[in-house]
This record gives C-alpha cells, structure tokens and sequence, in this order.
C-alpha cells in the first residue's frame, strides 16, 4: 500500500515536472519569436532611414535600438513568468505528492 503511494506520488510529481518543462519551451519559442519580429522590425527602420538620409538613419538606429531593448524586456519577462508558473505547479505537485 505504501509502495502504491509512493508510485503514485513520483507519478504526480514527475507529470507536473513534464507540464513545467513544455511551459518553459513555449515560453522560449514565444520570447524567441517576439525577438525575432522586433528585429525584423528594427532592421526594416534602419533600412527607411538610411533611404532619407544621415540625420534619418541616426534617428531610425536610435529607434530600432529602443525597440530592441524593449522587445528583449518583454521576452525576458515572459519567460521569468513562465518560470514561475512552472516552479509552481512542480512545487504543488512535492507538496501533494508529500
């Protein structure tokens, strides 16, 4: 009987283990996308800048490097949020699992 608890208990917990793991890769895949189009983003706004000038391209790098900066932010937290929710559910399941 207590061998069934304790198979049952791993079960749980190794369950909750596997849910975190595809939280935290669908985060990676989600901040890596956000990455990607601001990238793409920015390189198209240093491409129309260089087309209307020095004073427009040094505007347009100003402005990708701002939209860099604040698509890397909106990446990292969504992967820190990610976290989180994945450390909870593998925590609960320990505690459930007890």
């Amino acid at each position: 009987m207590l061998q069934e608890a304790e198979v049952q208990a791993a079960q749980i917990v190794a369950k909750a283990e596997e849910t975190a793991a595809t939280i935290r890769e669908e985060a990676k895949k989600a901040a890596q996308k956000v990455r990607s189009e601001a990238e793409s983003q920015a390189s198209k706004l240093i491409e129309e800048g260089k087309k209307n000038g020095m004073l427009a391209e040094l505007a347009a790098k100003k402005a990708a490097e701002k939209l860099r900066s604040e698509a890397n932010n909106q990446a990292n937290n969504i992967e820190k949020e990610a976290n989180s929710r994945a450390d909870q559910l593998v925590t609960e399941a320990q505690q459930k699992a007890g």
